[in-house]
């Protein structure tokens, strides 16, 4: 962003000097562009021509987006926080307002059984291109299905993998661009590799030069350009139509992003299965699903406990042993003065 071009309230010079400086301290900043692009149209079709934020504005541009998401509205309520702090002190006079509540918690995800996981990845396998125009193909949807259930990575770190970044040798693949900033690795088991050596035969024989380039997408379309999100979305959504699956909304799902979650809440539950303690597994867990906090996986423990709560019962069973082990020790300790 050299120019001023996207920004025409009062207040987008700021928002672009805190766009820049955020840039330059290594974060994507997506997510504050896309809400400085919503405020600054807000604060134009309003004709608001101050160059500080008022309360006043700021409720209203928080009440015009009332029937987003409320992650959303958090995420918004976030950037535009951090960019009256910014202003402040640079000086500006600034309402600086609270965040609301993590209201969204309450907000539970669709976990597909492993039957539906089934019956979408026969529905990929089936879906075939519904014309002969090449950004109409479906190439890469059932190796990328797979991949999301495999590795529960999040779709837009699958479309940003790059083919030097996945090693067969090693077993693993490199994610650079993820939601963290961090780089992490994602292991690969020899049923997905089998799957991404059978898609990339296939993709060899699009006749794109360089399509097999190091530094060229993993997923394409036939056109060898990167495969886009919006296209994924809708080929989900024909996904889940053949699949049987009900969609109910674009709030309510089941959106690709589940497949994530349900990945989690599988590999727990296999954990579990296995003879390990749920929580034991939490920084395990942590690492696969690229968490930056254990805490933030503890959430899923609550969604594998409803799904699958014989597991969840007999892991309390174990646990409750040591519990009443330690509390004997206690009262010998108490009693006796020794264990």
């Amino acid at each position: 962003m050299t120019e001023r071009t996207i920004f025409k309230s009062g207040i987008g010079r700021y928002m672009e000097s805190f766009h820049n400086a955020r840039m330059k301290l290594g974060y994507k900043a997506e997510d504050s562009l896309y809400t400085f692009r919503s405020f600054d149209a807000f604060l134009c079709s309003q004709g608001f021509t101050g160059d500080y934020i008022t309360r006043d504005i700021y409720v209203s541009y928080m009440e015009s987006i009332r029937s987003m998401s409320p992650a959303t509205r958090y995420l918004r309520a976030s950037v535009l926080r951090r960019l009256c702090i910014y202003m402040s002190r640079l000086g500006v006079e600034c309402y600086i307002p609270i965040l609301p509540r993590h209201s969204w918690a309450q907000f539970s995800p669709h976990i597909f059984t492993r039957r539906e996981m089934k019956d979408i990845f026969k529905a990929a396998d089936s879906l075939r291109a519904e014309s002969r125009k090449c950004n109409a193909s479906t190439i890469c949807i059932p190796a990328l299905l797979r991949l999301l259930y495999s590795t529960a990575m999040r779709i837009s770190e699958a479309l940003s993998i790059k083919n030097a970044d996945v090693d067969f040798e090693a077993h693993v693949i490199t994610l650079n661009d993820t939601k963290n900033g961090s780089q992490r690795y994602a292991p690969m088991n020899a049923s997905l590799e089998a799957v991404l050596e059978q898609y990339l035969r296939y993709r060899s024989r699009i006749p794109v030069a360089g399509i097999d380039a190091p530094e060229r997408p993993l997923f394409v379309n036939p056109q060898g350009k990167s495969f886009s999100r919006v296209a994924v979305y809708m080929r989900f959504r024909k996904v889940l139509s053949l699949a049987g699956i009900p969609f109910k909304g674009d709030k309510e799902g089941p959106r690709i992003h589940d497949i994530r979650h349900t990945a989690c809440v599988h590999a727990f539950a296999n954990l579990a299965a296995a003879g390990r303690d749920m929580y034991c597994s939490l920084p395990m867990l942590s690492v696969f699903m690229g968490h930056k906090t254990v805490s933030e996986t503890e959430y899923y423990l609550r969604l594998t406990a409803e799904m699958y709560p014989e597991l969840a019962n007999r892991d309390h069973t174990v646990t409750a042993a040591i519990g009443d082990a330690i509390r004997q020790s206690i009262k010998d300790i108490q009693d006796n003065g020794t264990i």
